[in-house]
C-alpha cells in the first residue's frame, strides 16, 4: 500500500497535467497492469489538489469535472481509498516533528506542513510501505527518512520502513 502525494493526485487525475505529460510511461504503469497498486490519498491532499487544478485551469470548467470525474471513477474501482489522519492528534504532533527537522534557514529546504501531514499519516498507517513524492526533502533528506522511520519504529517494530520514491525511475 502507497500514500500519493498533492503533485502526484494531480497526475493521476488530470490527464493534461504537467507531471503525467512528463513522467506517462511511469504513471500508467502505476494505474494499470495485472497487479495493480492501490494508493492512499489523505482528505486535505484531494482539497489542495483541486486548489492547484483550480489555479491552473479557472476557465476550464470540462477540465475540472474532467478531474473530478476521474477521481471518482479510481475511488469506485478501488485504485484510489481515502484516508484520514488517524484517530487521535499523534498525525499533528508527528508532523510537527518532522517539520522541526527542515529548519536549516533556506525557503527551499523546509517541509510543508501538507507534506508533513502526508507522510505523519503514512507513517501512523501499518499498511503503508511507501510514498510517492516529489519532494526533494522527502526523497533526499536522510535525516528526514530516518526520523520517520525512527517514529514508525516506536509506534510499532513490526511496521515495514517508509520509502520515498517518485515514480520517474
Amino acid at each position: 500500500m502507497s500514500y500519493l502525494d498533492t503533485c502526484y493526485l494531480i497526475a493521476f487525475i488530470d490527464k493534461k497535467d504537467d507531471v503525467r505529460r512528463h513522467e506517462n510511461r511511469e504513471i500508467g504503469r502505476a494505474l494499470s497492469g495485472n497487479k495493480r497498486e492501490r494508493y492512499k490519498i489523505g482528505i486535505p491532499v484531494i482539497g489542495e489538489a483541486f486548489s492547484i487544478i483550480n489555479m491552473k485551469c479557472q476557465k476550464d470548467i470540462k477540465r475540472k469535472r474532467d478531474a473530478f470525474k476521474t477521481l471518482e471513477n479510481m475511488l469506485d474501482e478501488c485504485v484510489l481509498e481515502i484516508v484520514g489522519l488517524g484517530s487521535t492528534s499523534d498525525a499533528f504532533i508527528y508532523a510537527r516533528d518532522l517539520m522541526e527537522i527542515c529548519t536549516d534557514g533556506y525557503a527551499n529546504s523546509a517541509l510543508t506542513p501538507m507534506d508533513a501531514l502526508i507522510t505523519a499519516d503514512a507513517l501512523i498507517d501499518n499498511e503503508c510501505q511507501t510514498i510517492y513524492t516529489k519532494d526533494s526533502n522527502l526523497l533526499m533528506n536522510v535525516e528526514l527518512r530516518d526520523k520517520v522511520n525512527e517514529i514508525r519504529e516506536n509506534i510499532d517494530a513490526s511496521y515495514p520502513k517508509l520509502n520515498f520514491l517518485s515514480f520517474k525511475y
